[in-house]
């Protein structure tokens, strides 16, 4: 678009985005299609469930990936408000901001600890074995400070324990 259009014309500019929001919808079921075509699998070969999440992304492992931090940290997170928490007035996402907003305030040291502590539990709970309603809504939770203050006692020791190592 030329400088200056998207002032000069807002309503055409509602229908291009509304056209790219169209095509890119487009393009997702295109690549869903294309990715579930190229699939070829024996039902034979296919033995036992779903890898877990660390030997799924092990292609994906440059040592510590942030996307995988993140999925796990809000996987655990919304188990956490659904079963660990006392009912709260506050929606799961805004207990997450506030919760990464606080995370954001300490130290890199702390945030590594807190993302292997993230992982770890994220692995214990959903390895490719268990369901959600094989887990006690006991364990349905975040790593603990305990959990987190031996991460980050392991880091300064230089231990690499995790199962993703």
């Amino acid at each position: 678009m030329p400088r200056g259009y998207a002032q000069m014309r807002a309503s055409a500019m509602n229908q291009v985005f509304e056209l790219c929001q169209h095509l890119i919808e487009q393009a997702k079921v295109q690549y869903r299609d294309m990715v579930w075509g190229q699939l070829q699998i024996n039902p034979a070969e296919h033995l036992g469930p779903l890898p877990s999440q660390p030997e799924f992304n092990v292609a994906l492992k440059p040592e510590f990936n942030a996307d995988w931090v993140r999925m796990a940290h809000i996987r655990l997170h919304m188990v956490h408000h659904k079963y660990a928490l006392p009912e709260s007035s506050l929606s799961e996402w805004s207990t997450l901001d506030q919760e990464l907003h606080e995370l954001a305030q300490k130290d890199q040291k702390y945030q590594i600890a807190h993302a292997q502590s993230i992982l770890i539990r994220d692995h214990e709970l959903f390895n490719g074995i268990n369901t959600l309603a094989s887990i006690p809504h006991a364990n349905l939770r975040l790593p603990t400070a305990d959990e987190i203050s031996m991460r980050l006692e392991l880091i300064a020791q230089g231990v690499n324990d995790a199962p993703w190592a």
